[in-house]
């Protein structure tokens, strides 16, 4: 009967296809269809639910190791402070089978003194390790107090300590190996000062100082997991990844806006996005998934720079154009329709890749906007009447000569300490100030110690200071520069990556400054000392690129964001909230 109803016979023996049939076929596949689907939604959202509740598992499992770790380390010292100060009271030794039954018994008074989930169930077999190695290390030290009878104490890094769930006692000239959990020195180091004040026995005053201590490490651990993941600390200094956006190619530049919670980045993607930073500020979580609330598009290939003025924003792409763009509101729909008013002028005039734009520091005094390109000009363009106003080659003003072009620019900087000079560097690692007025050259910096020549020891970024005279420069041979703008002398040359240097940014303040290289790394340097007060590493090699771009914000000190080769873009916030 079934078969009757998708198909009919002719005479001749030919099947023919009736409209009900092929109808009811349709509808069966599509049941079908929906049935898969909702045992695939079931089974995704019971996936789900167990790697939630594996996740929540290893976390405790993690959490109840740190805390094993930090008891039996004290356990391991007083008992250390128990035998030398037996050994200075001249006392005699215990036998092996009473130092065996101390650490018995205190072992399992922690094990009682446990009340973790019965889930993790591995916990068991790493207190009776605990046992057995106790027992091994407190004969291996009453075999070291015979020798000498009147040891040291033991110094607090010198610690019992674990490496990846291994007991392990580590000798005098031994480093320790702490396992990278927050809060774990501080914790140790007020433990170890009220032991030492103490002068503390294996006694119920030892089992009173580790039970408070237990409890402290178990409010630590909790507010361990209600922090966000990307913490990094370096002494007293933290920085917090807030939030982490992405592009569909590499992240070539950024740029916030001077005031408001505004960041324009640009990659090779072909696009400029705007992105809102207000609502940072109001939730306590990551938010990865964030959508801009603008995407220029224009640009016929990667965009290599980006500039943010007031009210209007630059870009400058491969495509050898430089274009200004309307800021929208922030309030803007997020699929709203084409406003032809967002796009406002192309500047046209250079003949190769634009990679730098820089507007004018005083936008209201000059309506200025420099571009440098890999046609061996720079150009200064009137942004208020959408003109050129002048250009310079590498000796200065461009002028009828006809001379070809020693070396192409790479980046450009307004000088703060005087904003009628323009700091270009270029490809022969040499950085020069030029008039913006006279379109003279004004100093030639002598930056070029280490170049060979080739591009691999070019300049790839030069920055000013904000408020002192000086110029700082970032290489590919893995250098970083600085300049006194008064003497126009190299005042220090530093090392500072593992690979090329590719971008500097200033903090406000004026006392530190970021660096980004292509080791994927970003590094926090004071600028008194020279010396590098935070490092971290948060974006992904892609085709040996890794940071592009670092920048802080020029008002809200504590804001700074990168981009780099893996496609992202990361804001952070620097010890304070943002």
């Amino acid at each position: 009967m079934a078969s009757d109803i998708f198909q009919q016979s002719s005479p001749n023996g030919i099947t023919n296809y009736t409209f009900p049939g092929v109808l009811h076929y349709l509808q069966m596949e599509w049941r079908k269809f929906e049935k898969e689907k909702t045992e695939w939604e079931i089974e995704r959202a019971d996936l789900k639910t167990r790697l939630s509740f594996l996740e929540g598992e290893r976390r405790g499992i993690e959490n109840l190791k740190v805390d094993l770790m930090r008891r039996v380390k004290m356990l391991e010292y007083a008992l250390r402070q128990e035998s030398n100060t037996g050994s200075t009271e001249n006392k005699p030794l215990t036998s092996n089978n009473n130092e065996d039954e101390i650490v018995s018994r205190e072992i399992e008074k922690l094990e009682n003194n446990d009340t973790k989930s019965d889930s993790i169930s591995s916990n068991s077999n790493l207190l009776s390790r605990l046992n057995k190695e106790s027992s091994k290390t407190q004969v291996k030290n009453k075999d070291s107090n015979t020798i000498n009878p009147s040891p040291t104490p033991m110094s607090g890094n010198n610690l019992l300590l674990y490496s990846k769930g291994l007991f392990k006692a580590s000798d005098d000239n031994e480093k320790e190996d702490v396992p990278p959990v927050e809060n774990i020195e501080s914790t140790e180091n007020k433990d170890k000062k009220e032991v030492d004040k103490a002068n503390v026995k294996v006694t119920s005053d030892t089992e009173t100082n580790l039970e408070e201590n237990h409890n402290t490490n178990n409010n630590n651990n909790n507010k361990v997991d209600n922090k966000n993941n990307d913490i990094k600390e370096d002494g007293e200094r933290k920085i917090v990844l807030l939030l982490k956006v992405n592009h569909l190619d590499t992240v070539r530049s950024l740029s916030f806006h001077h005031t408001d919670k505004l960041l324009l980045s640009s990659s090779d993607d072909g696009t400029a996005k705007l992105w809102n930073l207000e609502f940072l500020g109001n939730t306590k979580k990551n938010l990865i998934d964030v959508d801009p609330i603008y995407t220029y598009r224009g640009h016929i290939g990667p965009v290599l720079s980006v500039d943010i003025s007031e009210s209007v924003c630059y870009t400058g792409g491969l495509d050898s154009t430089v274009r200004s763009w309307r800021i929208p509101s922030k309030n803007i729909e997020l699929y709203s329709k084409y406003d032809p008013t967002i796009k406002q002028h192309t500047f046209e005039g250079h003949t190769d890749a634009v990679w730098c734009v820089k507007s004018h520091p005083l936008r209201e005094q000059y309506h200025l906007l420099a571009s440098a390109s890999s046609d061996g000009t720079i150009k200064l363009w009137d942004t208020k009447n959408y003109g050129l106003k002048s250009t310079l080659d590498y000796n200065g003003l461009l002028s009828d000569r006809s001379k070809e072009i020693e070396s192409n620019p790479t980046y450009l900087d307004w000088l703060n300490n005087d904003l009628s000079k323009i700091i270009v560097s270029y490809q022969n690692s040499m950085v020069k100030l030029f008039d913006i007025e006279t379109g003279n050259e004004f100093m030639k910096l002598p930056s070029a110690e280490t170049y060979d020549n080739t591009p691999s020891t070019q300049i790839n970024q030069v920055i000013s200071h904000p408020t002192m005279p000086l110029i700082i420069t970032a290489h590919e041979d893995r250098y970083i520069r600085f300049f006194d703008v008064k003497s126009g002398e190299c005042i220090n040359s530093m090392t500072a990556h593992l690979d090329g240097v590719t971008s500097l940014s200033v903090h406000p303040s004026g006392l530190t400054f970021a660096s980004g290289g292509h080791d994927s790394s970003i590094r926090i340097w004071d600028i008194a000392s020279k010396n590098c007060i935070q490092e971290m590493s948060s974006h992904r090699k892609k085709f040996d690129e890794g940071v592009w771009c670092v920048k802080y914000h020029p008002t809200l000190s504590n804001i700074l964001s990168s981009g780099g080769g893996d496609s992202t873009c990361k804001i952070y916030s620097i010890d304070q909230p943002f």
